[in-house]
């Protein structure tokens, strides 16, 4: 993962790409997009698509398949704002370990209901009922007001299901081969008093309370068939 420096000078926007643009006031109230159920609905780019804006938030992803056997993936988030934001990259390798060191190339991987793949770096909410009462906080990076994260990760294949509660979470069946997929990744705004952060350089990572989940918020890039 590579954390740029805040630029002094506007970027130029990407020609030729239709742009999802999701405004809403300062509280974050975006229709669609709160996460107060279990997944949050994401705000996309669309088929054609390479970037998505979330307020002030801009996002970009490409992912290509390499030698038949893994994926390639790239996205680039970009804060034009003012407030600082977290940003729900920095997952483990292993979901049921102790170990919670960051792993760059560590995606949650959930199939869809119209037969695609999600593969996102996000958090998810509680699911309901009694089944699990700890909730599953993944670490973060934080995205400066002018800064930009560019992130690169190699995704085995065949795609295998992996999330938190996944042993209580229904889901469609993974497809053998799917042939259709998108990255998404999850962002809050991002406040001090309900953060704390974990070790240094490269490992360093941003710990936040489990209130902060409930109002993540997803950018989702366009869905791309695999040839």
């Amino acid at each position: 993962m590579e954390a740029e420096a805040p630029q002094s000078h506007t970027l130029k926007r990407l020609n030729l790409v239709s742009v999802a643009a999701c405004t809403g006031g300062e509280t974050g109230s975006q229709e669609g997009t709160s996460m107060g159920e279990e997944s949050a609905r994401p705000v996309s780019a669309g088929n054609s698509a390479i970037v998505a804006e979330l307020n002030d938030l801009e996002f970009e992803s490409n992912l290509k398949l390499v030698g038949g056997d893994r994926l390639l993936i790239h996205y680039r988030i970009t804060n034009r704002g003012s407030k600082p934001y977290l940003v729900f990259n920095r997952l483990p390798g292993q979901l049921d370990s102790s170990d919670v060191t960051p792993d760059q190339n560590a995606v949650f991987i959930e199939p869809q209901s119209d037969g695609s793949v999600e593969i996102s770096k996000r958090a998810y909410a509680l699911p309901d009922g009694p089944a699990v009462n700890t909730p599953y906080i993944p670490r973060a990076s934080e995205c400066l007001p002018g800064a930009s994260i560019n992130e690169q990760m190699e995704v085995k294949l065949p795609l295998r299901r992996r999330r938190p509660y996944m042993s209580v979470v229904p889901a469609p069946q993974m497809p053998d081969s799917p042939k259709t997929v998108r990255f998404c990744l999850g962002v809050a705004q991002a406040d001090p008093s309900t953060t704390k952060a974990f070790g240094s350089g490269k490992d360093r990572a941003l710990y936040p309370q489990y209130s902060v989940v409930l109002t993540q918020q997803l950018l989702c890039g366009p869905v791309v068939t695999l040839e």
